[in-house]
């Protein structure tokens, strides 16, 4: 369904279209400019989405930026690796962190997803071994990463 909507960028009245946020002279700038400009996503994050409260999902950002979920998912990674804490997990979304706790929150999900990447990874090659030899070599590959504050800070890789 269509409505009129005023464009966040110009004020200029537009068919709405599955939640957009800008007239479609406005959105071609912007995407534009996002991409030449990623800082624009860590500034919305601080400034409102502080906390996981206050959470945003990834359609959301890409509807009111005009990005893709892949734009935002590298633009995330080098914000990350700058060393800012931006969180994310499928029950909330994108957002900057407040504690401590909610940067572990996140780390256990990344955690969780390398786990479940890496058993695939031994399962394919154990397919692919047991087809040309007849037998399973790996069963599966865990690996632990604790928290920057725990003492025992450490990678672990563990064959079972």
């Amino acid at each position: 369904m269509f409505n009129i909507k005023y464009c966040e960028c110009c004020g200029e009245p537009f068919w709405e279209d599955e939640g957009s946020f800008y007239c479609e002279e406005c959105s071609e700038a912007i995407s534009e400019e996002k991409r030449d400009n990623p800082d624009f996503l860590l500034d919305y994050l601080k400034k409102y989405c502080r906390g996981k409260d206050n959470a945003e999902f990834s359609r959301e950002i890409e509807k009111r930026f005009l990005i893709s979920g892949r734009d935002i998912r590298r633009i995330v990674k080098s914000l990350r690796e700058q060393g800012e804490p931006i969180c994310s997990d499928c029950h909330h979304g994108y957002y900057y962190a407040n504690n401590r706790d909610e940067i572990n929150r996140t780390l256990r999900g990344l955690n969780e997803h390398v786990n479940g990447v890496s058993s695939t990874i031994a399962d394919l090659r154990n397919a692919e071994l047991k087809k040309t030899s007849g037998t399973p070599i790996i069963r599966k590959i865990i690996i632990v990463v604790s928290p920057e504050d725990d003492p025992e800070d450490e990678l672990v890789m563990e064959l079972i």
